[in-house]
């Protein structure tokens, strides 16, 4: 029987690390058995044109869509032909480093599995928590400079924040996740999904609770003042549960969504490996 869920130590996250990294220089010749240039892992860092050009009109529709109401006001802007594009962001063509772009790459891969408030458990119930988005980034960084040292690269924890988001649409990262998930299961490891939810910090309440604690100045207290305060409080409070509402509402339907959409990459992956989906993705 299963004990309760607690966290490995910090040793133990570093054991399965190493595990996990172990035998990469067999792995890398499996994915670029022509070398990494010639891989098509390489445009994580260097993107061919069409996904630089692709990523811009993206970038443009994404700011459009947040500034909807701005816009419409708006003359409709025309968007940068291919040609137009270069022209006005020309680009330089950067040398590429196998080694150093690999393990980059295999590292924000861990961090898609490792964090994005997503557990790794392993066979004893513990949870190889390596902290938060922030906090996790760091120890993947730590890590890498320790035990896989790249001559050119000291990496630090923005380098891994977020994991593969800013690369992912350019690859496709599946094999390195099934890599990891396979080395994993070999360890009796399993692993439960978060599907991402956004939840609304209310920083006003908590400074209103840290006055609460403070004195009350009595000699100087104005009731009309307070009156003001509080209806201003109240309204606040309730235009923040109404916007936590509207996104708890798309939460779940993303989530009834989720049912009818292809996996994503790491769900799809760890059901290569284990024959199912996680525990926590929609059914």
């Amino acid at each position: 029987m299963l004990s309760e869920e607690s966290n490995a130590s910090e040793k133990s996250c570093v054991e399965i690390f190493k595990y996990i990294f172990s035998s990469l220089d067999i792995f890398l010749k499996e994915i670029a058995p022509n070398g990494w240039g010639h891989s098509d892992f390489v445009h994580a860092f260097h993107p061919t044109p069409e996904q630089q050009y692709e990523e811009h009109l993206r970038f443009e529709n994404n700011m459009s869509s947040l500034f909807k109401k701005k816009k419409e006001k708006e003359e409709k802007k025309e968007e940068l032909s291919f040609e137009e594009f270069f022209a006005k962001y020309p680009t330089e063509e950067k040398l590429i480093n196998a080694s150093e772009e690999f393990i980059y790459l295999f590292g924000l891969s861990m961090w898609d599995i490792f964090s994005d408030n997503h557990e790794v458990i392993n066979k004893t119930n513990q949870i190889y928590d390596i902290g938060s988005f922030r906090g996790s980034a760091g120890f993947i960084a730590d890590f890498i400079n320790q035990h896989f040292p790249v001559a050119n690269a000291r990496y630090d924890y923005m380098d891994f924040y977020c994991g593969s988001i800013w690369v992912r649409s350019r690859v496709n990262l599946t094999i390195f996740y099934e890599y990891i998930f396979k080395r994993l299961k070999e360890q009796h490891c399993t692993w439960r999904y978060s599907f991402p939810r956004m939840y609304l910090f209310n920083v006003r309440k908590l400074r209103d609770e840290l006055e609460a604690e403070k004195p009350q100045d009595i000699a100087n207290y104005n009731p009309n003042k307070a009156l003001e305060e509080e209806m201003e409080r109240n309204k606040q409070e309730q235009e923040s549960q109404g916007l936590q509402e509207r996104l708890d509402e798309s939460y779940y339907e993303a989530l009834e969504e989720a049912k009818h959409k292809p996996l994503p990459k790491t769900v799809q992956a760890y059901k290569n490996i284990f024959g199912n989906t996680p525990d926590g993705f929609p059914q």
